[in-house]
C-alpha cells in the first residue's frame, strides 16, 4: 500500500516580474485529517523527512509550490529533485491527465462527454483540483472561504496563531481533498480501472523541469522590439488602407464578413447570378416580426451559391486563409497575408513585456501524443512575417518576432535538436512491431536521418541518390522540389493523411515556397510543378475528393500525390504497410493503441510506456512513433535540467531551458563555457535518447546565437570552438 501526505502552499499573488512569490504557510494531510498551517521555515525540513522515509508526498500543481519554495530555500533544490526521481511525488492532476489519456477522453469530463469547466463555468482545457476531486469525491462545492484565496500575503507577517479561523480552514480543506483524491486515484489504479500509474514519475519530473524553465522565462531586446513595431505600424496603415479601399474593412476597424464573402463567390464562381430566395439583397424577413435577417440561401452575399464556391462545414461560405490564398484572386490574396495585422495585435503587446520582465512561457505537460504544449506567445510564434509589397523591411531588420528575443548578458541561446526524429522513431516502432525497416537500415547507414528524403526523391525521380544529391548541391532548383515532395511525404503518410490532406497541409508559407513558370511564387509545396513539371499550380480546382469536402484544392496536386508519390512512398518503405496493419488491428481489438518503450524488456520485447485509448486509424498511427519520440525528448530534457541545477561539474551547471519544442531544447548558456555546454547538451541528447532507439542511430548538432533564430546552425572559429551563429 502507498503510503501518502498530501501538501498544499499559500502564497501572494504571481506577477509577471515574480513568478514565485513568497509561501505564507503549508498544510498537509494523510486523508483523514489536515495539519497546520505551518510556517514556511518548516516546509523543507518536512520534505527531507518525506524523503528519508519513502513518504509519496502528494501534490495538485506541485510544481507551483516547489518552485516558490526554491526562490526563499534555494537549498531544497535538490531535495525536489531527489523526490522526483525515488517517484515519492505524486501529482493528482498529472494523474489525472494520464488516465484520461488511457480512456480516450483527455480535456473532456468523463461524466459528460463535454469539454472541462472551470469553476467559473468557463470552457477550459486545464486540470485543476476544484474539477479532479469533484469527479472522485462529488465535492462541487465552492471552497470554505474564497475570500483569504487571492489574500495570504496580507498574512505573511501576522503570527499563524493569530488568523482568524477561515484563514486556518481554508487551506487545510486543500491539503485534506489533495489527499483524499490521490488516494481514490491509486485505488482505481490499483483495480485496473485507471491506466498509465506507472508513466506518472516521469511525466511529474518533466512537468517540474518545464517549470523551472518557465521561471527563467525569455527576455526581448529593446531595439529590435522598437524597430518591429515601427515598421509594423506602417504596414498595418498600408493594408488597413488598402482593405477599406476594396471594401472589407470598415472605418472602425472590423471587417466587412458578407463584401469578403462576397468577393470569395466573384473569385470561384465568376458567373454566379443573383440569389433567388432574396432577389440579390442577401436579407430575407423573418415570419415573425418582418425583420430582415442574413438569408440563408446564399449566406448573406446576394449571389448564387454554385459547386464551385468553397463551403464550411455548415454549409457558408468559406473565407478561411487556404480559400483566399487559393483564389487566384489578388484582393483576397492581400487579406490573407495580412499578418502584420496579428503581429500588431497579439505579438507586439507580448514582445513589449519581455523588455521590462521575462516572458514565461505557459507549459501542459501533456496532449494525447505525450507531446508537451504551450499556450500563448511561444506555441503560436510565427517563422516569419509576410509584409505587403512595397512595405518590406531591409534584410537586416527582417528578423520577425522570434529575432526580437535575446539572450541575456553573460549568456548565448543554445539549440539542439534532433534531426528526423519522428522518422528514426518510427523505423524503431517498425522493428519492434513488424520485424524489419527499411528506413533504419538506411539511417545506421548513413548516420543521417535526413538522407531518407533525398533516397526516396531519387526513387521518385530515377535518379541515383548521388546523383541528388550532387543537384542540390548546386541549388538546383528542381532538384530541391523533390527533395521537398518526398519530405512533405516521409512525415505527412506514416500518420494516416490522405492525398487531399498531404497537398492542403503543405501549402503552407511554413513549408518554403514553389516558384512557378511564370515567375508567381506560391506558399508551400505545390506537388504539380515540383514532380509534374506544371508551369503552374491551380488552374483546376477541386473542393471534394474521395467523397471528402476540402477547401479549393489543385486538382493535379492531388492526382500526382494520390497516383505518384503515395504509391511510391510504399515501394521505397516496405515496412509501412505492415505498421499499419497493426496500427488498424490495435484499433479494432482494443479501441486504442500502445505507446512503447525498450526502457525494460521481456524476451526481447518492449514494454508498454503508456496506452493512449479511443483513437481512430490516423490518431494511432501518428502515436505509435510520436509517443516514443515525445517520451524519448522528454528524458533528454530531464536529464539536462538535471545537470543544470545539481552537478557543478558540469559544462551545462548555470545553463537554463525555458522552451521545449518536441524535438528541440532551446536555452541560455553561461559564454564563458558555451562550446562546452552546446556539445554537452548534444552528446547528453544522443546518449539519454538512445536509450529509446537502441537498433537506430540519432543525430542532434548543436548551435549558439545571440538571437532566437530558427535558421541558426553550428559555426566553429579557427580554433575549432562553436561561437554564435549570428556574432
Amino acid at each position: 500500500m502507498v503510503v501518502i501526505y498530501a501538501m498544499d502552499t499559500e502564497t501572494g499573488l504571481t506577477i509577471p516580474a515574480n513568478q514565485t512569490p513568497d509561501v505564507v504557510c503549508w498544510t498537509g494531510s494523510d486523508g483523514t485529517t489536515a495539519d497546520g498551517p505551518f510556517t514556511p521555515d518548516t516546509l523543507a525540513g518536512k520534505l527531507e523527512e518525506c524523503l528519508r522515509r519513502k513518504v509519496v508526498t502528494a501534490w495538485a500543481n506541485g510544481v507551483f509550490d516547489f518552485g516558490c519554495l526554491v526562490k526563499t530555500c534555494p537549498e531544497s533544490i535538490s531535495t525536489i529533485f531527489a523526490l522526483y526521481r525515488e517517484g515519492l511525488v505524486y501529482d493528482v492532476l498529472i494523474a489525472e491527465q494520464l488516465a484520461a489519456i488511457g480512456e480516450g477522453t483527455l480535456g473532456r469530463d468523463p461524466r459528460t462527454g463535454q469539454p472541462i469547466r472551470s469553476e467559473q463555468g468557463k470552457q477550459t482545457s486545464a486540470y485543476s483540483l476544484h474539477f479532479v476531486s469533484s469527479l472522485h469525491l462529488g465535492q462541487d462545492e465552492a471552497k470554505h472561504s474564497g475570500f483569504w484565496r487571492k489574500r495570504y500575503r496580507l498574512l505573511r507577517d501576522v503570527p499563524i496563531a493569530k488568523w482568524l479561523p477561515d484563514a486556518v480552514e481554508y487551506p487545510r480543506e486543500d491539503a485534506l481533498k489533495t489527499a483524499q483524491t490521490a488516494l481514490a486515484q491509486l485505488e482505481l489504479f490499483a483495480s485496473g480501472r485507471y491506466r498509465n500509474y506507472h508513466d506518472l514519475a516521469a511525466q511529474a519530473e518533466t512537468a517540474w523541469c518545464l517549470r523551472l524553465g518557465s521561471i527563467w522565462g525569455l527576455r526581448t531586446d529593446p531595439e529590435r522590439v522598437s524597430i518591429l513595431e515601427g515598421y509594423v505600424k506602417d504596414a498595418r496603415a498600408e493594408v488597413d488602407r488598402r482593405l477599406q479601399a476594396l471594401g472589407f474593412l470598415r472605418t472602425d476597424g472590423t471587417q466587412d464578413q458578407a463584401a469578403i464573402k462576397r468577393a470569395v463567390v466573384r473569385a470561384y464562381a465568376p458567373d454566379a447570378g443573383r440569389c433567388e430566395v432574396c432577389r440579390g439583397t442577401g436579407k430575407t424577413p423573418t415570419g415573425k416580426n418582418g425583420n430582415a435577417v442574413t438569408c440563408v440561401n446564399c449566406d448573406g452575399t446576394g449571389l448564387e451559391l454554385t459547386p464551385d464556391v468553397p463551403r464550411t462545414e455548415t454549409g457558408k461560405v468559406s473565407k478561411d486563409r487556404d480559400t483566399l490564398l487559393e483564389s487566384d484572386h489578388q484582393d483576397l490574396i492581400d487579406l490573407s497575408e495580412s499578418e502584420v495585422v496579428k503581429v500588431d495585435d497579439t505579438y507586439l503587446p507580448e514582445l513589449r513585456k519581455g523588455v521590462r520582465d521575462p516572458i514565461c512561457p505557459r507549459p501542459n505537460v501533456l496532449v494525447e501524443s505525450g507531446r508537451v504544449s504551450y499556450s500563448g506567445l511561444v506555441q503560436l510564434m510565427p517563422r516569419r512575417i509576410t509584409w505587403p509589397k512595397g512595405f518590406e523591411p531591409p534584410k537586416e531588420h527582417d528578423f520577425g518576432v522570434r529575432g526580437c528575443f535575446k539572450a541575456r548578458p553573460g549568456y548565448y541561446y543554445v539549440s539542439v535538436d534532433y534531426a528526423a526524429l519522428e522518422l528514426c522513431t518510427l523505423a524503431q516502432v517498425c522493428l519492434w512491431v513488424v520485424g524489419h525497416s527499411e528506413m533504419a537500415q538506411a539511417i545506421n547507414e548513413s548516420g543521417d536521418p535526413g538522407l531518407l528524403h533525398t533516397r526516396f526523391a531519387a526513387s521518385l525521380v530515377g535518379k541515383s541518390v548521388d546523383e541528388v544529391l550532387a543537384l542540390l548541391a548546386k541549388k538546383d532548383p528542381a532538384a530541391k522540389g523533390w527533395r521537398q515532395a518526398a519530405k512533405a511525404a516521409n512525415f505527412g503518410f506514416p500518420g494516416g493523411m490522405g492525398s487531399a490532406k498531404l497537398v492542403l497541409a503543405k501549402r503552407k508559407r511554413s513549408e518554403g515556397e514553389t516558384i512557378g513558370r511564370s515567375g508567381r511564387i506560391y506558399p508551400g509545396i505545390r506537388f504539380c510543378i515540383a514532380l509534374g513539371g506544371d508551369p503552374e499550380c491551380g488552374t483546376q480546382l477541386v473542393t471534394k475528393w474521395r467523397g471528402r469536402d476540402y477547401p479549393p484544392l489543385c486538382k493535379r496536386c492531388v492526382e500526382i500525390v494520390e497516383n505518384d508519390l503515395r504509391p511510391g512512398y510504399f515501394r521505397q518503405w516496405s515496412e509501412m504497410k505492415p505498421y499499419f496493419a497493426w496500427v488498424t488491428s490495435c484499433v479494432e481489438t482494443q479501441g486504442g493503441i500502445a505507446c512503447l518503450s525498450p526502457s525494460d524488456y521481456v524476451d526481447g520485447a518492449p514494454l508498454v510506456d503508456r496506452y493512449r485509448g479511443g483513437v481512430d486509424f490516423c490518431s494511432a498511427a501518428n502515436n505509435g512513433f510520436q509517443a516514443l519520440a515525445s517520451d524519448l525528448a522528454k528524458a533528454s530534457y530531464r536529464a539536462a535540467t538535471r545537470e543544470a541545477y545539481l552537478d557543478r561539474e558540469s559544462a551545462l551547471w548555470g545553463s537554463r531551458f525555458p522552451v521545449f519544442a518536441h524535438d528541440e531544447i532551446f536555452g541560455e548558456v553561461p559564454q564563458s563555457r558555451a562550446h562546452e555546454a552546446a556539445h554537452r547538451l548534444a552528446d547528453l541528447m544522443i546518449s539519454e535518447g538512445g536509450r529509446y532507439t537502441p537498433d537506430v542511430r540519432l543525430d542532434a548538432k548543436p548551435a549558439l546565437s545571440i538571437y532566437w533564430l530558427k535558421e541558426a546552425e553550428a559555426r566553429y572559429d579557427e580554433g575549432g570552438r562553436l561561437i554564435p551563429w549570428d556574432l
